[in-house]
């Protein structure tokens, strides 16, 4: 798989603002690994707002001059874990960012971490924002340095699409950066010793917050249209450029042997909502039993390049069942087993697809005949 992660925060509500944050910060906190919020939450947490065209959502990560301790953060899985060196992998992330109209210090919209003796984390490089006009690449500590800038290509109170490659090495192991803002070159191919003493593997990755005097309108840090790519897989092995992430909820039943009974209605129509409730929903404790839905179709004009494939979950049944996410296109399937082993709390378990499973890139026309769904398995011996 080359994108290993997207998210454009399209299906955690649609409650936009402050006010709302105590409903859509759990919700956008299940589908990242870490999104510390520093400060009182009631006053300085990340909330929804409209994106950059209003026609979807985006993150604010809070705009207080207290808030520099919120950010999103994700782990590298443990399969991709590798040594830094000649032989290590090329990764780019990318994001839509908004720049605040004043900043009081500089930020990373992208900061890499990584294994430093088996346990312990260090930081690697970072892209930075600086004087809201400038993108400037560092490597961190021990012996940190400026590797590359492009100054004055930020504009504040204004969204960029921003994405970071590099590869994680001494200079002469090949070790990198280059950096695209709305899909141009602005730091070339930069040879660079991008290692930072790190002895073990990359291993997650953050995207950070400065904290503001004001909250005046425009002045905060947004996120969108997240991706991460291992350019050492196909399909996807160079910048995507600028990109959208979109939902398309479920419309139709195919199967529905789930239970629908807690909630009513048709199988779909309990799964169908922006953020998931608890309250609508389907179930069941057969082994075997499957439910797939239709979807809705993607816009004539644009194109797929990965499906994801989402569902909150919790264990209700005790044990350790499973259950099997499934991305089905024509009569092939793609699919991964997720153990749910919590009473207690909802999670979010994910399937990604960067070609069509029936073979190929994705299509509008494959895309708009998709069924997803999901199997249950007890797991009982």
């Amino acid at each position: 798989m080359s994108i290993d992660f997207f998210e454009g925060f399209e299906t955690v509500g649609t409650e936009l603002g402050l006010v709302n944050q105590a409903t859509t910060r759990p919700r956008i906190a299940l589908r990242w690994d870490e999104t510390s919020a520093g400060g009182i939450p009631s006053s300085d947490s990340f909330f929804l707002i409209d994106d950059f065209v209003s026609e979807g959502y985006a993150i604010q990560m809070g705009s207080n001059n207290f808030s520099s301790g919120n950010k999103l953060g994700m782990n590298i899985p443990a399969a991709k874990h590798e040594a830094p060196g000649a032989s290590a992998r090329t990764w780019i992330l990318g994001a839509r960012v908004h720049i605040p109209i004043t900043s009081v210090s500089n930020w990373n919209i992208f900061l890499v971490q990584g294994l430093f003796g088996g346990s312990s984390i260090t930081s690697v490089i970072g892209l930075q924002a600086q004087n809201g006009t400038d993108l400037v690449c560092l490597r961190a500590d021990p012996g940190a340095f400026t590797i590359a800038t492009a100054a004055s290509v930020l504009t504040p109170g204004a969204w960029h699409y921003v994405e970071f490659k590099f590869k994680i090495a001494e200079s002469a192991d090949g070790g990198f950066v280059q950096v695209y803002l709305d899909g141009s070159e602005v730091i070339a191919n930069t040879a660079a010793d991008t290692n930072n003493a790190l002895t073990t593997a990359f291993s997650e990755w953050q995207m950070e917050n400065v904290g503001n005097p004001t909250t005046a309108s425009g002045n905060y840090v947004g996120y969108d249209d997240i991706y991460l790519v291992d350019t050492s897989v196909s399909p996807h092995t160079d910048f995507l450029t600028p990109v959208r992430v979109r939902s398309l909820p479920p419309n139709s039943d195919v199967l529905n042997a789930w239970d629908s009974s807690p909630s009513g209605g048709t199988n779909y129509e309990r799964v169908d909502e922006n953020g998931a409730d608890a309250s609508d929903l389907v179930e069941t404790d057969v082994d075997g039993v499957r439910d797939r839905y239709g979807i809705t179709n993607l816009a004539d004009s644009e194109t797929a390049l990965a499906v994801k494939m989402e569902a909150e979950v919790i264990n209700q049944t005790g044990g350790s069942p499973s259950i099997h996410l499934e991305i089905r296109s024509g009569t092939s399937t793609d699919t991964s087993e997720h153990v749910i082993t919590s009473t207690t709390a909802y999670e979010v378990i994910t399937l990604y697809a960067d070609n069509d499973p029936a073979g190929g890139a994705w299509t509008n026309t494959a895309v708009d005949a998709v069924q997803a769904g999901y199997l249950f398995k007890n797991n009982v011996v």
